[in-house]
């Protein structure tokens, strides 16, 4: 039977806390490498922590990142990892912390555990790890939710945004992404005076496809996805150019062309997984 990957890296905590900086654990696939604290505040700022936010840590180590985050704000917290020595170091740290009550930590596989319910979700994995996680990350989190990596990248899905740090002993880039919706498919649409279809394929936060206005089909690219936030324009026949913007809930688009209202229904069955890239290699 295969071994599941064994996951022990971490995020951050107090300055009190001391930073052990490799150990092993028992067994594991990926080291124990603290994240200094200075990282960890950077790595809230980027995803913009806010009062509510559900913030899962994949491989919490000692527990920092979620303990940071409900320091800051009235989040809920959870972090996971194979090792119970970290576990129990992170119940300990969230105790002294005061904030025990509004974070947990379980001892368990993270390809195993259910966390579609983060709207935060943190990282200092392999980019090997990153890339088993992201079919999931993309199912199963909702459009919006912020994911922050501690040096890894996600493969092919392009970071919304990153920031590098001379700090400790090394540079370290910090990659964001914001989970964008699934809008692939094709969509009926109409307006105040016009209606039309959409064919949509999409990868990650960009799409393109082609548009047909009054029966009228043109392409399209260059679309842009954030959250459920989505901008694309069109090259009208007659030279001119629309912008359309709108916000999908679902199989639903509403948005507006211009100061016209329109709304779009995905077809049943047309959309497909937004993570159906061929392999890549290590």
């Amino acid at each position: 039977m295969k071994r599941p990957i064994a996951v022990a890296l971490t995020t951050g905590l107090l300055s009190a806390i001391p930073a052990f900086p490799f150990d092993d654990g028992p067994d594991l696939d990926v080291p124990y490498v603290p994240t200094p604290q200075p990282l960890v505040e950077l790595m809230l700022d980027m995803v913009d922590l806010k009062d509510g936010d559900v913030v899962w840590d994949l491989g919490c180590g000692d527990g920092r990142m979620v303990i940071t985050a409900a320091g800051r704000k009235q989040i809920r917290g959870v972090g996971v990892d194979l090792d119970p020595r970290r576990i129990e170091e992170s119940k300990a740290n969230a105790k002294e912390a005061g904030v025990e009550g509004r974070v947990e930590f379980r001892v368990a596989d993270l390809f195993e555990t259910d966390f579609s319910d983060a709207t935060v979700l943190t990282m200092y994995l392999l980019e090997t790890v990153n890339r088993k996680l992201r079919p999931v990350i993309l199912s199963d989190l909702e459009p919006g939710a912020r994911i922050v990596s501690n040096t890894f990248t996600m493969g092919q899905w392009r970071h919304d945004d990153m920031k590098t740090t001379d700090e400790s002993s090394f540079p370290r880039t910090i990659y964001h992404w914001v989970v964008p919706a699934n809008i692939t498919g094709e969509w009926t649409w109409e307006g105040e005076d016009e209606q039309g279809t959409l064919k949509i394929n999409q990868k990650f936060q960009e799409f393109s496809g082609t548009a047909s206005i009054n029966g009228k089909e043109q392409a399209f690219e260059g679309g842009k996805i954030s959250g459920k936030e989505i901008v694309f324009e069109i090259n009208l026949p007659d030279g001119g150019v629309r912008k359309y913007t709108a916000t999908a809930e679902g199989d639903v688009m509403t948005g507006a062309i211009g100061g016209t209202e329109w709304k779009a229904t995905r077809k049943p069955g047309t959309k497909v997984p937004l993570d159906e890239a061929p392999p890549e290699t290590d």
